[in-house]
């Protein structure tokens, strides 16, 4: 059934002050029992390779004669003596099921598929000068998501030219291999994935406070840009707050409150009245099915067009602490747009509040989950286990129906929640659950597009 939507921000603060209550709750409660207490991570190794009996054991003396060393942590890693050449490479791949539930009208598919399949290349030399090439070969397709170069200048200060993240979503500085959640959340959907440009980035004063200032060909909602089809520009920069850093005493909690914003004027690549690139995207659900999109007859008279401003504004947080993590964003995009004669400014909005609560004690951040114990069944262990929590909106500016987009095929809104556990047997394999629920209003010749019931399952090999 459809619903009202509305509020969007209102109910983004009740969850989050919600869940944030739940989160202390936990995290004081375990902290009294003494279960927050983790032993920091074991330094990297050298001339131990992935399959040693146990990460704890000693390091055998480097052989004599050797010209380099080999540096095992959560990859296998080739280093020079004297550390001015480093190479190293990592592998992610997910086997991923989507199953839904109570679909009558039998609209969409359960699935087996390869979401990720991602070799990673890595280099460093000089101790400042890196480089990352990414490709990904999941879901039937190659597609380069990661080339640059990065000029570590000094400890403030990093230059990076390439293909790189876009400098916006909080979820998506999370790597696809640490995320709560199998599938990220609406607000994904309306920030941008890859730019190709340049970005200056850093820590200040310790790490409390983190930047970055992008410039670059610009990217479409969820975009992954390759290239520009016109001679226009954009501009972002994020900011985040990190105020614990700069107090030892409260190093185990990282609290992280930020802002964001993107700049821009795309316009639409038209070549003898046909449309060669619109410069809008449409929009995802939670098992990645379309479920918004613009009008596209093919020709530049009946299709919606980008047609200058784009600006992106967001707000976002974290906190981990103890065995808790909680994260919240709420982004807007605003376009202008046009179609035949008519033009206007729309608005799309989208937040999320997600909690993570891990039940063998481990402490999580927000670059993942390691294990205290690892896997092992010989010696009665069994990695670490987590439950996490979701609730997400998305609204689509409803001024755009019926000129730029058709309401029979398109939602206006949505509102999800989702719940799942995650089970790290080591630092390299997770197995995951998710169920995630949707609803919609609009989407469909009858009035509301039906609600989206799915189980998500994930196998994750990250080496």
């Amino acid at each position: 059934m459809g619903f009202q939507m509305g509020g969007g921000y209102k109910r983004l603060a009740l969850g989050t002050a919600a869940a944030a209550w739940t989160g202390f709750l936990l995290m004081a409660n375990a902290a009294a029992a003494g279960s927050a207490t983790m032993a920091a991570p074991a330094a990297p190794v050298e001339w131990v390779s992935a399959t040693a009996a146990s990460p704890a054991a000693p390091a055998p003396p480097a052989p004599a004669g050797r010209s380099g060393r080999v540096v095992y942590e959560d990859w296998m890693a080739v280093e020079s003596p004297n550390g001015n050449y480093h190479f190293r490479f990592s592998v992610n791949i997910q086997i991923d099921g989507h199953f839904f539930i109570h679909d009558p009208e039998e609209a969409l598919t359960s699935t087996f598929l390869l979401r990720r399949a991602r070799p990673q290349f890595f280099g460093r030399f000089y101790r400042m000068i890196e480089f990352r090439l990414q490709p990904d070969f999941g879901q039937g397709q190659a597609r380069l998501f990661d080339a640059w170069v990065n000029f570590r200048l000094l400890s403030w200060l990093n230059i990076r030219f390439g293909k790189t993240l876009s400098a916006f979503g909080l979820e998506r500085f999370q790597p696809g291999t640490v995320m709560m959640f199998i599938e990220r959340g609406f607000p994904s959907s309306i920030a941008p994935n890859r730019d190709i440009g340049v970005t200056a980035f850093g820590p200040i004063g310790g790490g409390w406070l983190e930047y970055w200032l992008a410039f670059g060909n610009g990217a479409v909602d969820n975009g992954n840009t390759d290239f520009s089809f016109d001679d226009k520009w954009e501009g972002s920069g994020r900011l985040l707050l990190k105020p614990f850093a700069a107090f030892p005493p409260l190093g185990g909690h990282d609290l992280a409150i930020g802002a964001a914003a993107t700049y821009g004027e795309p316009e639409a690549a038209i070549h003898n009245g046909k449309v060669a690139d619109a410069s809008l995207a449409g929009y995802i659900s939670p098992a990645q099915n379309n479920v918004f999109s613009w009008l596209n007859s093919g020709d530049a008279a009946g299709t919606t067009l980008a047609s200058g401003r784009r600006m992106r504004l967001g707000l976002h947080a974290h906190y981990y602490g103890g065995p808790v993590g909680f994260m919240a964003e709420g982004y807007e995009v605003s376009h202008r747009i046009r179609r035949g004669g008519a033009a206007m400014h729309i608005t799309n909005r989208a937040w999320q509040a997600q909690i993570q609560c891990v039940l063998t004690g481990e402490r999580p951040q927000f670059r993942g989950l390691r294990p205290r114990r690892r896997f092992d069944p010989a010696r009665g262990t069994w990695g670490a286990l987590d439950v996490h929590l979701r609730i997400h909106e998305m609204d689509i500016d409803p001024r755009v129906f019926p000129v730029f987009a058709d309401r029979n095929r398109s939602i206006d809104s949505s509102f999800g929640m989702a719940g799942g556990l995650t089970w790290t047997l080591n630092r390299f394999v997770r197995l995951m659950a998710d169920y995630s629920w949707a609803g919609f209003s609009g989407g469909a010749r009858n009035g509301d597009r039906p609600d989206e019931n799915v189980v998500l399952t994930r196998l994750q090999l990250t080496f």
